[in-house]
């Protein structure tokens, strides 16, 4: 594991890993906030190429349908062994090869 990778799991742990970790932005006119939900797409592209349900991921890694469901859409926070599990599921070794939507933004952030 690269420094680079190290730093990112450091970062990644530290704030309760969050798909859900939203870019802010103000709306027009106003001090109301809009946030933008971080999807998950190449995890969506993973289990749609080696055919995994859901329901079969979520039982993997031991969560429920629905927190798996919105964890992949950005609507609900990601625990760092969460990740960890569905990484190894699907054979790779680095965050950033299964989440990297997740990997970019916290690079952009820091």
């Amino acid at each position: 594991m690269n420094l680079n990778n190290v730093v990112i799991s450091s970062l990644l742990e530290y704030v309760t890993i969050s798909m859900n970790i939203m870019e802010t932005t103000l709306l027009k006119g106003g001090d109301k906030m809009t946030k933008k939900p971080i999807v998950s797409k190449r995890l969506k592209g993973l289990m749609a190429e080696h055919e995994i349900t859901i329901r079969k991921l979520s039982q993997k890694i031991g969560i429920s349908e629905n927190s798996l469901t919105l964890k992949i859409n950005g609507r609900r926070d990601w625990w760092y062994w969460e990740m960890i599990a569905i990484m190894k599921h699907f054979g790779f070794s680095e965050v950033k090869d299964v989440f990297p939507e997740l990997y970019d933004h916290i690079l952009k952030a820091c």
